[in-house]
Parts: C-alpha cells; structure tokens; sequence
C-alpha cells in the first residue's frame, strides 16, 4: 500500500508540473533575424486592461541595429489592421536592440501581432517581417465578469482539480488502510498473550 501511494504521489506531482502553465517567450524569425516577445502581465494580457510589449531582436550576421530601421508595431484582428505605431516611439536608447510599448485589447480574441522592418539605409540587413498569433482569453472586471472568472479558472484547472483529488482520496484510503492493519495486528497480540497466560496456567 505504501509503494501505491508513493507511485500515486509521484506522478500526481509530474502532472501538475506538465499540465501547470507557466511563463513564455515568444520567438518568431524571418530569415536571418529573429525576436523574442514578452507581454505583461506574465504573457496573459487582459482585454480592457493595458498591456506592455517587449521585443529582444536577434540577427545571426549581426548587422541589425534598430537605430537604423524603419520597425513599425501592427496590431490585426480578423486580417484588419486595428492599430499601428512606430517601433522606436517608445525606445529610449536607440543603440540597444530592445523595444517596448504599450496597448489595451479591446476584447477576447485571437489577434496578429506583426513587426515589419526596413533598412533606413539600404543593404545594411534585410527587409523583414515578424508574426505572432495570440489570444486573448481573459476580461477585465466588469459586474457579470465573477462568473467568468470563476468558470475559467475551473476550466483551466479541471485536471490538476481532479488528480489532486485523486492524491487526497488515496491518502486517505491508506491512512484507514493502515489503522485497520494497527487494529488486527494489536487483536493478533492481545489473542497471543492471552494464549501464553492461559498456557502458564494450565502449568
């Protein structure tokens, strides 16, 4: 019973640790130049709410600078363009090749995040463009949003409800398991000591 429940206890830990969801960075690459993206909060914005967008390029022949690019930040929902911004707006120091900005989604939806750069000076790297597909699946508050919430949060965390529960159930199968051994085996040594005194008297 108690290798049972090791096993059980084992693998309930490594399913949580699988099905838990954690912080991401997302990498999209044309070519030879890549970026990694990272949107705050913890990479699950909330339409109504502001959302901050960080960009790291990357360029395997090291020629991209993004002083010297014509970067623009393009936001579509359904193939439309729903927003559009320079991407050096918001850069504060033009010789790193970091990037941030800012944006609130209006509403729960899948959007296109592009990135779309061309040289200022011609040939010094080549034209660009970065995609990623995101979605947004969390509201802000609002009066009806409780309910939401709460039917999310169980949605998304059904299988680590149900094998924590599994977790609970087998400890307490062993711990009345192992007090129903206790109990016989204390029955077992009250019968054989009352075997032994009535040997000795019988001598």
């Amino acid at each position: 019973m108690k290798k049972t429940l090791i096993l059980l206890f084992f693998f309930t830990i490594l399913a949580l640790s699988v099905t838990k969801p954690t912080q991401a960075h997302f990498l999209a690459r044309d070519g030879n130049l890549g970026a990694i993206l990272h949107i705050d909060p913890n990479d699950s914005p909330i339409a109504g709410s502001l959302a901050s967008f960080f960009f790291e390029f990357k360029d395997k022949e090291n020629k991209f600078k993004l002083k010297n690019c014509d970067c623009t930040f393009e936001i579509e929902k359904n193939g439309k363009n729903i927003y559009s911004q320079s991407l050096s707006q918001n850069n504060t120091n033009p010789n790193l090749n970091y990037a941030s900005m800012t944006y609130t989604f209006p509403q729960i939806a899948v959007y296109q995040i592009n990135i779309i750069g061309r040289p200022l000076t011609p040939h010094t790297f080549e034209s660009f463009t970065l995609t990623w597909n995101f979605r947004v699946d969390q509201q802000a508050s609002t009066q009806t949003e409780p309910t939401q919430n709460s039917t999310n949060f169980f949605s998304r965390h059904l299988i680590d409800s149900i094998l924590i529960g599994i977790l609970l159930i087998g400890s307490f199968i062993y711990v009345i398991s192992n007090k129903r051994m206790n109990k016989k085996h204390a029955m077992k040594g009250g019968e054989k000591k009352n075997e032994k005194k009535d040997s000795d008297n019988i001598y």
